[in-house]
Parts: C-alpha cells; structure tokens; sequence
C-alpha cells in the first residue's frame, strides 16, 4: 500500500512522513522556562499554573528524595522523585515538592510552550 494511505485495510499501523506531525508540532515550543527551586519539609511551589504549557520536566538535582503534587501534599501522599531523576508531565497546573523531615534539595524545571 502507498505511503500516506489510511485506514489500511490489512490492519496495519499507518506509515507516513506526516503521521506524526500534529504531535511533534504540539510538542515543539516557542518559549521554553527554566529555574531552580530550593526545597524543605514544609510545600514549595516549584511552578505556578500555565494554560499555555505543552510539556513540563521536573528534574531533582539533589540528593534527597522530593515529593510532588498538587497543593496540599505531604511526604506520605505525593509522587517519589528521587535525586537525580526526572518526570515529564503534560499538566498545566501548579505543580508543588515537599521533602521528608529535615531534608532538603534542588529542584530543576524545564517548561515548553
């Protein structure tokens, strides 16, 4: 079957140069964000709410094992990043980090537009 012709009618998945583009051209930004955010144990705003975010990445370049979430998370309730790992989210809502008693660490986010 020629490329580009869908549905195919023997089931097989759709090939094509342009299959894709919808998704890459949302994926691409015009503006990308970043910063560094100090983290404790007590919530931390690591990024405000954006109708306009295609892509977020939270990276904790610390040590300490930092939790995220909506507002109103704790250490028990909210998603484990530990240090040196990263999470893509398509969200555009506040995103907010806690640390465990006494521990602190750094934050890293990357935004697309």
């Amino acid at each position: 079957m020629a490329e580009g012709v869908f549905p195919k009618s023997d089931g097989e998945v759709y090939f094509g140069k342009d299959a894709n583009i919808n998704y890459y051209q949302g994926a691409m930004a015009g503006t990308l964000n970043h910063a560094s955010v100090d983290m404790a144990d007590t919530e931390v705003l690591i990024i405000a709410a954006n109708a306009n975010r295609k892509t977020l990445i939270i990276f904790n370049n610390g040590t300490s094992t930092v939790y995220i979430g909506l507002t109103g998370l704790a250490d028990t309730d909210g998603f484990p990043l530990a240090g040196q790992e990263s999470v893509l989210l398509y969200n555009q809502e506040a995103m907010y980090g806690i640390c465990s008693s006494g521990e602190t660490s750094d934050i890293r986010y990357l935004e697309a537009q």
